[in-house]
């Protein structure tokens, strides 16, 4: 949660515009076999059943691209 004083956004007015880039790049062996993997599990096919919502699910494949430890832990050696 961010929190701004008035003075605040007025600096935010003076800065120069956000600019964005962005990237693709590959998913890792482990990050595709634990993406697939999640897109044949039951939590998938409740979602399309629409008896659960999409959220966690697409949060899900979010942290399996963005670093499989998030889903994993290197301790675990579930891939």
């Amino acid at each position: 949660l961010l929190r701004r004083l008035k003075k605040d956004v007025k600096e935010v007015n003076r800065m120069p515009g956000k600019k964005e880039q962005v990237l693709f790049c590959r998913l890792s062996g482990a990050q595709r076999v634990m993406y697939e993997a999640f897109l044949q599990s039951d939590e998938v096919k409740q979602v399309l059943r629409g008896s659960i919502q999409m959220l966690g699910a697409i949060t899900m494949l979010r942290k399996i691209c963005n670093h499989p430890d998030l889903v994993c832990p290197p301790d675990q050696s579930s891939v």
